[in-house]
């Protein structure tokens, strides 16, 4: 008879468990859990800032992307000519014009729309790096009025690295025209430029259909530093007495406030320029007949205080009677006829200086 009897199993020990096994199961869960939403964030950060941005840019804000990327490539060889302002540069200056009327300079035009004398100071610096022999900076009667920032201009400017130019001792103090909420939209870093600009591609889309509904030139054009000029057609009768009228209203409204920061800017801006060896060149832009009597008390006193600040080094240019009526696209922007003659103005008053 067998002794042995079959042992039965211990109804109460604890299965058996590899633990090495379902550790590494947790830590692959673990990893899993944090890395794959991260890796998918940083795959739609590429994918935004190297094929997205590049490809359908930021819509209206792309010009100052692109002029951060034109400053960093070849430039004309010197004597350079750098002409900045608002959209009445952009429209107004067809540097091809300048060069013919000036032998021997090479200019561009960076006019952005609605750009101030704020948005000179963020960019001198990495303009001034290129060594041009003159900086021309265009102004309206009302040029130093400073507007109030525009925070997705801001973040276009610090995504295209203009404050990496920057001297270590520039602060916010040297912005008259930045609040702190700007100043810390152009200091973010760059994943904070992308987040904001997330909807650049619907931005860029939108931006394009504008565009081809309006019949400006394009897209094209914002990467165009010769004759970068959008408009093409001209408006009159009742457009253009709107025009005028809003033009008015805007002006009036910097005179009643009584804003007076701006005025110390481009003092500020020719000092600079003439530290880096380059020469300021004051352009004061041409005023549509319609503006001249409104416009006139406050032209003069920019002249003024323009010819002091260029009298320790720089030049005024004043074309503020240059065109007539038949010379704009609208109450302020010059046409064809208006481009080519100011054009001509500035290439005559660059030819001969110290180059």
């Amino acid at each position: 008879m067998n002794n042995f009897t079959k042992s039965e199993p211990n109804a109460s020990a604890p299965p058996s468990h590899d633990v090495s096994a379902t550790g590494s199961r947790c830590w692959f869960a673990l990893v899993a859990f944090v890395g794959l939403p991260s890796a998918g964030a940083w795959c739609a950060f590429l994918l935004l800032s190297e094929v997205l941005i590049p490809t359908v840019g930021l819509g209206e804000l792309d010009r100052i992307r692109l002029l951060g990327d034109h400053l960093r490539s070849d430039l004309p060889a010197p004597p350079l000519a750098m002409c900045w302002g608002n959209s009445i540069v952009r429209e107004g200056i067809d540097a091809a014009i300048v060069e013919n009327q000036a032998p021997g300079w090479r200019a561009e035009n960076y006019g952005l729309s609605a750009a101030d004398l704020t948005e000179l100071q963020i960019a001198l610096p990495a303009m001034l790096a290129r060594k041009p022999s003159a900086v021309v900076i265009g102004l309206t009667p009302w040029g130093t009025r400073l507007k109030e920032p525009d925070i997705g201009k801001m973040h276009a400017y610090g995504l295209a690295r203009f404050p990496r130019d920057w001297p270590a001792n520039w602060e916010k103090e040297q912005f008259p025209g930045l609040d702190s909420e700007s100043w810390a939209a152009l200091r973010a870093d760059t994943n904070e430029h992308l987040i904001f600009f997330r909807r650049a591609p619907l931005d860029g889309l939108d931006y394009a259909a504008r565009v081809l509904i309006r019949g400006d030139r394009g897209k094209n054009s914002g990467r165009e530093w010769s004759a970068p000029y959008e408009m093409q057609r001209s408006i009159g009768g009742e457009r253009l007495a709107r025009h005028v009228e809003v033009i008015q209203e805007e002006v009036q409204a910097f005179l009643n406030s009584e804003d007076r920061r701006g005025e110390v800017v481009p003092r500020f801006l020719a000092d600079e320029i003439r530290s880096a060896g380059s020469e300021p060149v004051f352009l004061l832009l041409p005023v549509h007949p319609l503006l001249q009597d409104f416009t006139e008390d406050l032209g003069t006193r920019l002249h003024q205080h323009v010819e002091e600040v260029a009298s320790h080094g720089g030049v005024v240019a004043d074309a503020r009677h240059l065109l007539e009526a038949e010379a704009f696209a609208d109450a302020v922007h010059p046409n064809a006829e208006g481009r080519a003659t100011l054009s001509r103005f500035l290439g005559t008053v660059l030819n001969g200086r110290t180059r």
